[in-house]
């Protein structure tokens, strides 16, 4: 049963790590610190502490950081990503030839590794192509976002969701029809806008 200080103490601490995150403290440990905090008080049990590190989502999520780091490692993307970005004339052109990659391995990998992997290689194209990366950078986030939307794999929220919720039978591309609109409305948005927006960072080549 819920005692009737708990929902305070819940409240409270969200709050206060908001604060701390918004500082710049390490994120996995001080969620892992108020986890532990939560079971000290009974608030959890141990074991629905374990069960949630344990949650098929959760180890879905390390497991493709764990693919995005070997990648950056060996830099296996890194002669392929040459080919497609190529040498574009403005910053649109780059926008659209940085968006049809992304979007297309951000269906299938989640998206926070997947743009772990990619700055430093848009760094380095906008470099060398006389860019400025300052109008790649937020862009680069934005299109790994839409992409998530495509599939059930793209987002760790999305995998959350499917797991949580297994009676709903959500399948690997069921949210295609409306990601599809959301994407193609956000790319346009964004390739249009972002030359014009977003503050040059003076890192050309």
């Amino acid at each position: 049963q819920v005692q009737s200080w708990e929902p305070y103490i819940v409240l409270d601490t969200v709050v206060v790590s908001i604060a701390c995150l918004a500082l710049g403290l390490p994120a996995d440990l001080l969620l892992l610190g108020v986890s532990a905090a939560f079971c000290a008080c009974r608030i959890i049990t141990c074991e629905e502490l374990l069960g949630g590190l344990s949650n098929e989502g959760v180890v879905a999520v390390a497991a493709l950081c764990a693919v995005s780091a070997s990648i950056d490692k060996t830099r296996a993307l890194n002669q392929v990503m040459e080919r497609c970005l190529g040498k574009p004339s403005s910053t649109r052109m780059g926008l659209v030839r940085m968006a049809v990659p992304l979007v297309c391995l951000g269906a299938v990998f989640n998206n926070t590794p997947l743009v772990a992997v990619f700055i430093p290689i848009v760094k380095d194209w906008t470099t060398r192509a006389g860019l400025d990366a300052g109008h790649f950078m937020m862009p680069l986030s934005f299109f790994a976002l839409l992409s998530a939307t495509l599939t059930t794999m793209g987002s760790s929220t999305n995998l959350l969701a499917v797991k949580l919720v297994p009676e709903a039978e959500i399948k690997f591309l069921d949210p295609a029809p409306v990601g599809i609109v959301i994407v193609v409305a956000g790319l346009a948005y964004c390739i249009w806008l972002a030359p014009y927006m977003l503050p040059s960072a003076g890192l050309t080549g």
